[in-house]
């Protein structure tokens, strides 16, 4: 078991309907949040993960458009696949630029199911640089014991 370091700051809840009932919403959910956010860096995650790392502990985006942290079980404490070694981003937990955001939205892909495979050559393609990072950790809430 993998306490989590941080209680999350306050936030606006947006109630986003699905629409696919599949992970596609996630595209969905995650575009409206970004157009109403404010902020120069976005945090995007999956709802069964939790960043587990403080806002001030991301670095200043001098080498990343994109930034993937390593994925942890958080029952078992394992490393889990973020597709740095299939060099895609997974996106489980990342955070972007809001420039990379502009560029790339969310809803490019739709209506991919593999959106993770997609935006990663849509990134590239627009010349995005994507960083993965063990200094940063996101905790998978859901996995189970066999997972990693």
């Amino acid at each position: 078991y993998i306490p989590c370091s941080e209680t999350p700051p306050t936030y606006t809840l947006l109630d986003v309907p699905p629409l696919y009932a599949d992970r596609r919403d996630a595209l969905i959910q995650r575009e409206m949040g970004a157009r109403l956010s404010t902020g120069d860096l976005l945090v995007f995650t999956h709802d069964d993960h939790f960043p587990d790392f403080a806002a001030a502990s991301i670095p200043d985006p001098v080498d990343w458009d994109i930034l993937v942290p390593k994925r942890i079980n958080r029952a078992t404490g394992k490393e889990l696949p973020n597709g740095k070694d299939e060099d895609y981003m997974g996106g489980h937990t990342l955070i972007m630029t809001r420039e990379a955001w502009v560029r790339v939205p969310w809803l490019a892909v739709l209506p991919e199911r593999c959106w993770d495979l997609f935006l990663t050559k849509l990134w590239r393609g627009a010349g995005l640089r994507i960083k993965w990072t063990d200094d940063l950790t996101s905790l998978d809430l859901e996995a189970n014991e066999n997972d990693g």
